[in-house]
């Protein structure tokens, strides 16, 4: 399972990439629906009726990790859970079509990854909306911590999402990524990791 820790880190830390689908690149925003276990996103029309492509995260690079997907179309009211993560991750209004992907297979660093290597569950998400309000209840503080963590200046800092390996983090300037020193698999792990963060 070692092995299978560079394609898990490069998929849980990032919510950019380029699919490479129908003979052409489109950079793409996601996120990861852990209640349906597949990715969702939104494409132009002539990505999102191609049957499969390649999702390379972050980019198109020999390093990057890549993911066979299968595409399919889909609306609000037929995948509420993916349709209400990507609007959680990456706000409304964006035009093109929801899609969700549907992972067959990847690669990274030389290793061929089946679809069982690269799981999609969450193991706090039935803890996740709780551990989100203590993130964001004092909204000041959270900002100030981000700040400090990433070593920045963002804006409107949230917290949207929460896994064992860390929290995301959506602000004006996009969706940033904030890991944990230790994997938090539990909840009481996982309000352990907040506190630290918060620590100064």
């Amino acid at each position: 399972m070692a092995d299978l820790e560079l394609p898990l880190s490069a998929l849980w830390n990032h919510r950019r990439g380029e699919l490479l689908c129908q003979e052409s690149a489109f950079r793409v925003l996601f996120a990861i629906d852990s209640r349906s276990s597949r990715l969702v996103t939104m494409l132009p029309g002539s990505a999102a009726h191609g049957v499969e492509g390649t999702l390379c995260i972050p980019d198109d690079t020999e390093d990057s990790l890549q993911l066979l997907v299968q595409i399919e179309p889909t609306t609000e009211d037929e995948s509420p859970s993916a349709a209400d993560r990507f609007a959680g991750y990456h706000g409304s209004g964006h035009r093109g079509i929801l899609c969700v992907l549907e992972v067959a297979g990847g690669k990274i660093a030389g290793i061929v990854l089946d679809p069982g290597d690269i799981p999609l569950d969450n193991p706090l998400l039935a803890h996740e909306g709780r551990l989100l309000k203590v993130l964001n209840g004092d909204r000041a503080r959270l900002q100030a911590m981000v700040n400090r963590r990433l070593g920045t200046t963002l804006h409107d800092a949230l917290a949207v999402g929460i896994d064992p390996r860390g929290i995301d983090i959506r602000a004006v300037e996009g969706v940033f990524r904030i890991t944990f020193v230790k994997f938090a698999e539990q909840p009481a792990a996982a309000e352990a990791r907040i506190a630290d963060l918060f620590a100064v």
